[in-house]
């Protein structure tokens, strides 16, 4: 009884090598490099500092950062004739708004409670007593949990907006 993987490699050594041996020598060119130097499977998140994030967070910047590698640097995107259909001059304005939205809002959002002065930010035992003792700080709090609530909204919004043009990536 043979696994699913001898059973490929019987195949590949059966048809492939006996039939295209070129065909076979570029095949173990692009497992070679597929999985050391050409890494499409991989997508680096080049717009978030390093450390620990959660993965709604790294779920956004992925899909984000393929559609800005694509923009940027995609043969595609420089040759296609965007305005030779309606479907895909609108495609392409969508691309390019969220690809503005990311790069001119997304990236440079910041939290209010981070401009607070050291002063004002309570120390860890006193955080009970942070509204009264702490109004700076706590106001800042506030504002940043709305700031977040807003952003989540228009971060679903505009994932949104990007599944939908990703078939004419």
């Amino acid at each position: 009884m043979s696994s699913k993987w001898t059973e490929g490699w019987r195949w590949w050594i059966r048809y492939r090598v006996t039939s295209d041996p070129l065909g076979a020598i570029k095949d173990i060119y692009w497992w070679f490099a597929h999985r050391t130097f050409d890494r499409y499977d991989r997508v680096k998140l080049r717009f978030l500092k390093p450390g620990y994030y959660g993965v709604h967070d790294r779920m956004v910047h992925a899909m984000f950062t393929l559609l800005c590698e694509y923009i940027e640097k995609s043969r595609d995107a420089r040759e296609t004739d965007w305005d030779a259909m309606p479907d895909t001059q609108k495609a392409w304005g969508e691309m390019n708004e969220l690809y503005a939205w990311w790069h001119n809002s997304y990236l440079k959002r910041r939290e209010p409670v981070l401009d607070v002065p050291n002063d004002e930010v309570p120390p860890m035992v006193d955080l009970n007593k942070s509204q009264e003792l702490y109004p700076v700080w706590h106001e800042a709090c506030q504002q940043t949990i709305e700031l977040e609530k807003k952003w989540h909204e228009e971060d679903i919004v505009n994932t949104r907006r990007l599944l939908e043009v990703r078939r004419y990536m």
